[in-house]
């Protein structure tokens, strides 16, 4: 799940992620959520990532979110929208926990 202020900005990156992730026979779930979202749907997703935007509230969105893998979009990924390297981010995160 990509999150940022209203689910609208990530949209294109998740849409973009999910084609990457397809065509390398990945069977992946990717969308974009507003955070105000975060909390309910948390326990649907296995990666949270957070657009650089809102990467100041990872340390108190990590109290609702335990130990799932979350992370901040680094901003020059972000902002060339580098599909590949953000999939390939989120995936790192969840290496030895499946």
């Amino acid at each position: 799940m990509l999150v940022c202020n209203d689910g609208m900005s990530t949209s294109y990156l998740a849409a973009k992620m999910q084609e990457i992730a397809t065509a390398r026979g990945l069977k992946v779930q990717i969308w974009a959520a507003p955070e105000h979202e975060i909390e309910e749907k948390q326990d649907t997703c296995d990666v949270i990532l957070l657009g650089p935007q809102i990467g100041y509230m990872e340390s108190s969105i990590r109290k609702w979110t335990g130990d799932k893998p979350l992370m901040t979009i680094a901003p020059i990924d972000y902002g060339r929208l580098n599909a590949e390297k953000v999939l390939d981010d989120a995936l790192k995160l969840m290496e030895g926990r499946e």
